[in-house]
């Protein structure tokens, strides 16, 4: 299954044209990015000066492609009416990415949102943000069981995929490890990547006396606030 992730694009035109030749290209849920409506603040992206290379274009935006409009010129004032307009058009589920706050989650679901995704954007976007698992024990809470919640952001062994189910995920995303497989090992190196995280997390819940993943809850997580 494809999900495609949105930038919106200031352009409601190009926004509409990303969508419509998404789902024409068979992808089934579109995830709104919420949390990088510009380019990243971060000292450590700062540090790379220019991270894109002079004349590199995008994918989706090249004319070459099918596509149109300036990837830069994203729309900074999103609103929950964007969802529904993401929805009107292709009809399809849509996942809410970059959401750190419960009440963020509470109005993304009211406006429609099929699903909310916790996401620092890798952590960076902006320095001082809180780390995405700090927080997504408040915004599973405030979602309840309306909708599922998927965590990203710092999945790198088996342990964290039974920290973030744990506190309230339903499923994790995996952003740079698989990305080092593919650069390592191309296919194979992203199943690789996979399998070991498989296998790592079937060891952690079993070293932890988890039987299933529906096991996973709370009480398996320690932290300052349930010392006291």
């Amino acid at each position: 299954p494809k999900w495609f992730q949105l930038y919106f694009n200031a352009d409601a035109g190009v926004t509409r044209s990303l969508l419509e030749r998404a789902k024409a290209a068979g992808y089934s849920a579109i995830i709104i990015t919420a949390d990088a409506l510009g380019p990243g603040t971060s000292d450590a992206f700062l540090s790379m000066s220019s991270p894109f290379p002079a004349g590199a274009t995008f994918g989706n935006h090249d004319p070459r492609y099918g596509g149109k409009g300036d990837f830069f010129n994203q729309k900074v004032e999103l609103t929950p009416a964007d969802i529904e307009f993401v929805k009107k058009i292709t009809g399809l589920p849509v996942i809410v990415k970059g959401i750190l706050r419960g009440e963020d989650a509470v109005v993304a679901i009211d406006a429609g949102a099929d699903a909310i995704q916790v996401s620092n954007h890798g952590g960076r976007q902006i320095d001082g943000v809180p780390s995405a698992i700090s927080q997504l024990q408040e915004v599973a809470d405030k979602v309840g069981h309306k909708v599922p919640v998927i965590f990203d952001s710092g999945i790198r062994r088996g342990i964290d995929v039974v920290r973030a189910i744990s506190l309230g995920a339903t499923a994790v995303a995996v952003g740079r490890p698989v990305l080092y497989g593919i650069a390592v090992g191309g296919v194979g190196g992203v199943a690789s990547v996979i399998e070991h995280l498989k296998t790592e997390l079937r060891t952690a819940m079993l070293l932890s006396g988890a039987r299933t993943l529906k096991d996973l809850a709370q009480g398996f997580i320690r932290n300052k606030e349930t010392e006291h």
